[in-house]
C-alpha cells in the first residue's frame, strides 16, 4: 500500500510527447522501440556521433547506416 503523499504523474500514452525532451521525442511504443533507442542512445555515446534529426532509423539509406554503427575500433585497426 503506498502512503506517500506525493502526486503521481498522470499516465501517458505510447508514442505521445515526452515532456522535458527534444521537440519532437516520445515514448516508444514497444519493447522492440525501446531496446533501438536504448542501443543507439549508448552507440552514440560511446562513439561520438549521431543520426540524423527527424529522421526514423527505418528510413535512412545503407550509407548513412554503416556511417553511424561502424566501430571505430576496427576503423582505427585498418589505418596504417
Amino acid at each position: 500500500m503506498d502512503t506517500s503523499t506525493r502526486a503521481r504523474p498522470a499516465p501517458v500514452a505510447a508514442g505521445a510527447p515526452v515532456p522535458g525532451h527534444a521537440p519532437g521525442a516520445r515514448r516508444p511504443r514497444s519493447d522492440d522501440e525501446l531496446i533501438a533507442y536504448t542501443l543507439i542512445t549508448l552507440w552514440a555515446l560511446a562513439t561520438g556521433r549521431s543520426l540524423p534529426d527527424g529522421v526514423p532509423p527505418a528510413r535512412l539509406d545503407e550509407h548513412e547506416l554503416i556511417a553511424f554503427w561502424a566501430d571505430p575500433v576496427f576503423e582505427e585497426a585498418r589505418l596504417p
